[in-house]
């Protein structure tokens, strides 16, 4: 974090030099003419200097003007702007006097800044003051609208996250409560087993990635308890590369992915719904042949589109979903 802001101040800094260099030579060259042609290195220093100290002391205004005072009174904070520039303008031009020309104490250097003759240079002056403020107040103002679009973006992965897991909960006692108007034994071992699952869920509620190798040990105990549902109805496979078992993936994508295929598709013993759980290059993917049901599911579609929008946040990439009547596939961008 420390790295990137003091990245963000120096693209700010050295964005704000290059385009006052760029607006303020030809300006300068004409107005001044021999003082800029002729002494081009001292040209130079004096305005890094007062392009400099502006960048440091306009940021610094900027800042309080904006967050703490006149954050919404917008011709107040306009005003102030421009007269902290016309100030500060004056005070680095003396400053700038002093170090660079001819010693001059600070009631001459007014007077003769004043002058009729000189106003022209000092308009000059304080345009670059103004057009500093400017770059930098467009800049905070992009700044600020990132960070608005971040928050919103947070804010809505919270919103999907928390509806998945709901979701999840609601489905597994769902099959609990199926159980045990069934087969009592059967419910035990499945609650056992489930205890163990949401345990997963809860530890990684707050998570955004957990390691390849986590998620699958994860759905290898989910299969267990669907297992004891559809017994042979259910045949579950893996291939997974070594390799990719370190990278990252977002908690609860494969449980999702299975229990979609689950509860839309039917699992008989003569004809098993068959999942395979394996890798591509830096994908996971999950693949299941397609059983249609007789009854119709009840479903509101948001498991999916909701998955997709977590990926979309998190790695700015989508996630594949290929469906081709014989079989429905689903492949997840590993980080």
């Amino acid at each position: 974090m420390k790295t990137k802001k003091w990245e963000r101040i120096l693209v700010k800094y050295f964005l704000t030099l290059f385009l006052s260099f760029l607006m303020f030579l030809p300006i300068d060259i004409i107005t001044y003419g021999d003082i800029v042609t002729g002494h081009p290195k001292r040209y130079f220093i004096i305005n890094l200097f007062i392009i400099s100290i502006s960048v440091v002391l306009y940021t610094i205004a900027l800042n309080v003007f904006n967050k703490r005072f006149w954050s919404k009174r917008i011709i107040l904070r306009i005003f102030m702007e421009i007269l902290c520039s016309v100030i500060v303008t004056n005070i680095l031009l003396y400053l700038s006097q002093i170090l660079f020309l001819s010693q001059m104490n600070l009631i001459d250097f007014f007077q003769e800044i004043f002058a009729s003759k000189n106003r022209p240079f000092l308009f000059i002056s304080m345009l670059q003051g103004w057009f500093i403020v400017l770059i930098l107040e467009v800049l905070y103002l992009y700044n600020k609208r990132k960070e608005s679009e971040l928050e919103k973006e947070k804010f809505k992965y919270f919103q999907l996250k928390n509806q998945l897991n709901p979701h999840f909960l609601f489905n597994s006692l769902s099959v609990s409560i199926s159980l045990i108007k069934k087969n009592q034994d059967k419910a035990v071992e499945y609650m056992k087993k489930l205890s163990l699952v949401y345990r997963y869920v809860l530890i990684n509620t707050e998570s955004d990635f957990v390691l390849l190798e986590e998620e699958l040990n994860f759905i290898k105990k989910y299969i267990d308890i669907l297992q004891i549902r559809y017994d042979e109805g259910l045949n579950v496979t893996y291939n997974v590369d070594n390799k990719i078992l370190n990278m990252q993936i977002v908690p609860l994508s494969l449980q999702l992915l299975v229990e979609n295929a689950v509860k839309h598709n039917a699992t008989y013993s003569y004809n098993p719904l068959n999942i395979h759980i394996y890798s591509e290059g830096k994908q996971i993917i999950v693949a299941n042949n397609i059983i249609k049901k007789t009854t119709i599911i009840d479903s509101i579609g948001v498991g999916l589109k909701n998955l997709n929008q977590k990926y979309n946040i998190l790695f700015s990439k989508d996630i594949q979903i290929i469906n081709d009547s014989k079989n429905f596939i689903v492949k997840i961008p590993l980080a």
